[in-house]
């Protein structure tokens, strides 16, 4: 093989090598924000007395603005056993809360 032809190739694993990391360093970023936006949503159920055994189930879901990665927000849907709606928690990128609302005829007190 020719010298230039090895420098192309050469060239070629690097930069492949340097985008993999890149990458895998950005997923594994992405899923340590994610885990924090849940222990964040989780601490701000606690926070408003939230009674456990009302809720059944706690989702939070990255927002992927125009597929960028990483997320540009998240937001935690809690549902209820005993009401049709949501609580929903709004996180900004920096996991910031951007706001607290209810859905449908779901109440908590001290959210409006």
């Amino acid at each position: 093989m020719a010298f230039w032809s090895r420098l192309n190739l050469y060239r070629f694993i690097v930069i492949a090598a340097v985008v993999s990391t890149v990458a895998l360093g950005s997923n594994a970023l992405q899923a340590r924000q994610g885990d924090e936006a849940r222990v964040l949503v989780e601490s701000i159920i606690d926070d408003l007395g939230v009674d456990r055994a009302r809720i059944r189930s706690v989702d939070v879901i990255a927002d992927h603005q125009g597929g960028r990665s990483p997320a540009s927000s998240y937001s935690g849907w809690i549902s209820f056993k005993d009401c049709k709606g949501n609580l929903v928690i709004m996180l900004g990128r920096t996991l910031a809360v951007q706001s607290i609302y209810t859905t449908g005829d779901c109440e908590v007190s001290g959210v409006d």
